[in-house]
């Protein structure tokens, strides 16, 4: 199968079977389905077969937008699926292939397409590293270096929004990060991407969203820790902003398409794990 997926034409088949698989998952399966096995072994199969592909493509010395489009979708589905291992291994070869298609034009991609995928894919791919690494940043810093060699334009608002959501998180600015990756927010950050159908559109913002709300459940369990060593009790009712508080600064709310968590069902679970004492219907004491 290895060798016969070096020849172009297998190759266009093979992703045609796979993107039929992919148009089956979503309907099936979308973002606010729950969890099931049947669900994983479908996304599981997903990856093998985008993996083999990837290795006729490598096999084969492809670096076009048929390759581009390969790599791509492996890696945004590979975060819509939470597997690292496929999103670092799709993700590594990336930064050459945008380098390539930047200085050997293709014929179904401007120059100025290829810099909107490479800067989207540079985002994404960098909130990927915050997020695998947190707190720390090395994975992160490492990647940057890794895509010097696309030129690209840290003035963009893609690229300022993800260095100063990063600067954020270092310094724990939880209520900066909490603006910074509102719904109203993040929708606006692939208003000018081009070169891609709306069909890819929609998966890399899919992947936007899923990998931004790993960020924040992160980001989310570090702040509760701060929480509960500067507040001994919390009242949470109609009469108190508290409820509505608490939601912005552990960033309970929805992204889009990905379900929020109430602050009635993130205090319940908190005190299923004895994080927190219910001494009444509206008050939480909280254990340090």
């Amino acid at each position: 199968m290895k060798s016969s997926l070096k020849n172009e034409d297998v190759q266009k088949r093979y992703w045609e079977m796979i993107q039929e698989k992919l148009n089956v998952h979503w309907k099936d399966f979308p973002m606010t389905s729950s969890a099931s096995q049947l669900r994983s072994e479908r996304e599981s199969n997903i990856l093998l077969h985008l993996r083999k592909l990837r290795e006729g493509i490598l096999a084969s010395q492809r670096k076009d937008e048929f390759a581009l489009s390969v790599y791509e979708t492996s890696f945004y589905s590979a975060l819509i699926f939470h597997s690292s291992l496929h999103a670092s291994t799709s993700l590594s070869h990336l930064p050459e292939l945008y380098s390539s298609l930047l200085f050997k034009p293709h014929p179904k991609l401007s120059v100025d397409q290829v810099r909107s995928r490479a800067e989207t894919l540079a985002t994404i791919s960098l909130i990927f590293h915050l997020d695998e690494s947190f707190p720390s940043q090395g994975t992160y810093y490492r990647h940057v270096r890794s895509l010097e060699p696309l030129h690209l334009d840290w003035n963009s608002n893609m690229l300022k929004w993800i260095s100063s959501l990063r600067a954020s998180a270092v310094w724990k600015n939880y209520a900066r990060c909490e603006l910074l990756t509102r719904h109203s927010r993040v929708v606006g950050l692939l208003e000018n991407l081009s070169g891609v159908s709306e069909k890819e559109k929609h998966l890399i913002e899919t992947s936007l969203r899923a990998v931004i709300d790993a960020l924040r459940q992160k980001l989310r369990n570090s702040a509760w820790v701060i929480l509960r060593f500067s507040y001994r009790e919390l009242t949470i009712n109609a009469d108190t902003d508290t409820a509505a508080w608490l939601s912005r600064s552990l960033m309970l709310d929805s992204i889009g398409g990905i379900k929020g968590i109430g602050v009635e069902e993130w205090m319940k679970q908190k005190h299923s794990e004895q994080q927190v004492i219910a001494k009444d219907e509206e008050r939480w004491t909280l254990r340090r």
